[in-house]
């Protein structure tokens, strides 16, 4: 007897041990990060959960511009001269393209546009692939917009769903613009684009209080009498940046001289380096362009001379070159807190560098004259030739004469949007002897050693 309960005992401690054992392991059965992220995000308000939908996509772009292609499918024919571009900043997203066309019931070409204005995420598990830091890996994801547009002056409603492929530093998109135009009906407007990742996971910002912004508001109310009751309040709140540090890069940009500022519109493109500290920055860069010929104003002794005589349009062309330029940047915002509103950067450590900038750039370019293209070469030459012979007063030189070049120095200004690592310019290049030229750029600044430290970590 003593046997059988002695095997006994053992039997039920051995199986009440194994069971143990069983919901010991069941209780550490851990969610992976993923579905923790979600269950936590669900927890969240409808409000955070709409705005902060990136929390539970990690690796899809947040900021994001480029170019786009759109083609309506109705009541447009004969669509031509597509362009357009597509901005994103978190879950705001614009866009505006244009286009010629024929209008359904029309035999002439008209331009068009559409200006869309709406809300933009990434739809949650409806993702392939990893990336990260906006630089490594690939990830093919999902995504939707909807909201207001504007499409050949009458308004409009759309949806839009979308597949992306985000590669490093770059996203490829195909979506359809679902879309009800009121007054005209139901479009369709597929779209293809390519964008550049503005590398917001890369950069990181962090919110960092520089100041505080005092402002005061004073009003004046009759009271009869001729007397009037003055009131002076006041408001004080806190001013924030957010803050990306000092960094440098190298440079990709390409620039167009847009049709409405030259009769001979082209294309530039060049490299440079890039360096951001602070509202203060500096620019290098090297560039195939091209400079629109004619006699410059305000140039030496051209304002009281050459400037009211010389007819430009008869010596119209462009003179190819090779530039390097040197720019001062500066942040205009920032030099405007400064000296208007100074307690509102007076704790910004020097370092502190803002996300996104408004910047004013000022330098020098030595510019390499190429060769020369005339509208009409014989002309432009007849006629220059007829206005020195009537004019012998005025030296002939490559200052009064915009038949002829030289290589020199060069003044460059604009003003630029940089949105982290995109930048978007109109930059203006005036050359005594060359001509000038007025050009939309746009760059790319890839920050070197934060990429590097960015593949030593993943």
């Amino acid at each position: 007897m003593k046997v059988n309960f002695r095997i006994g005992t053992f039997l039920v401690l051995l199986s009440f041990s194994l069971s143990a054992q069983k919901d010991s392991t069941n209780t550490n059965k851990f969610d992976d990060y993923q579905t923790q992220l979600e269950k936590q995000f669900k927890k969240e308000s409808w409000w955070y959960r709409t705005w902060n939908r990136y929390e539970v996509n990690p690796g899809f772009s947040k900021y994001a511009f480029g170019p786009s292609l759109i083609y309506p499918t109705q009541h447009w024919n004969d669509v031509k001269d597509n362009f357009g571009f597509r901005y994103h900043m978190t879950h705001l997203e614009l866009s505006a393209n244009f286009w010629r066309g024929k209008q359904e019931g029309d035999v002439k070409y008209k331009d068009a546009h559409r200006v869309a204005v709406g809300y933009y995420t990434p739809i949650t598990n409806w993702s392939v692939g990893k990336r990260y830091m906006d630089v490594k890996g690939l990830l093919l994801q999902v995504s939707g917009a909807g909201g207001y547009a504007n499409t050949h002056s009458n308004h409009a409603v759309y949806v839009a769903p979308a597949l992306e492929l985000q590669l490093p530093f770059v996203i490829v998109s195909a979506r359809a613009n679902l879309e009800y135009t009121f007054g005209e009906g139901f479009n369709v407007f597929p779209e293809i684009g390519i964008q550049l990742d503005a590398l917001h996971t890369l950069l990181n910002p962090q919110l960092v209080k520089t100041g505080t912004l005092n402002t005061s508001h004073t009003s004046s109310t009759p009271i009869g009498g001729g007397w009037s009751l003055v009131q002076t309040s006041y408001s004080r709140q806190n001013q924030y940046f957010n803050d990306v540090g000092p960094f440098w890069g190298i440079t990709p940009r390409v620039g167009w001289a847009h049709p409405a500022w030259t009769n001979n519109p082209f294309n530039t493109v060049g490299v440079g380096v890039t360096g951001r500290i602070n509202f203060l920055g500096a620019d290098i860069h090297y560039d195939k362009g091209k400079l629109v010929t004619g006699v410059v104003e305000n140039a030496n002794d051209l304002h009281a001379t050459v400037k009211s005589k010389f007819d430009n349009s008869k010596v119209r062309g462009t003179v190819s070159t090779s530039e390097i330029s040197f720019e001062g940047v500066a942040n205009i915002p920032g030099l405007f807190l400064n000296v208007a509103k100074r307690n509102s950067v007076s704790k910004m450590p020097f370092t502190t560098t803002p996300l996104n900038r408004v910047n004013f750039h000022m330098g020098v370019t030595r510019i390499k004259v190429g060769d020369v293209q005339f509208d009409n070469k014989d002309s432009a030459t007849a006629y220059t030739n007829q206005f020195f012979a009537s004019n012998p007063s005025i030296e002939r030189n490559a200052i009064n004469d915009p038949t002829q070049f030289e290589d020199e120095w060069g003044v460059n200004y604009g003003i630029s949007y940089e949105m982290g690592a995109i930048g978007i310019k109109v930059n203006n290049k005036l050359s005594k002897s060359n001509g000038r030229s007025t050009t939309l750029e746009f760059y790319y600044i890839i920050p070197i050693t934060k990429v590097v430290k960015a593949y030593k970590k993943s």
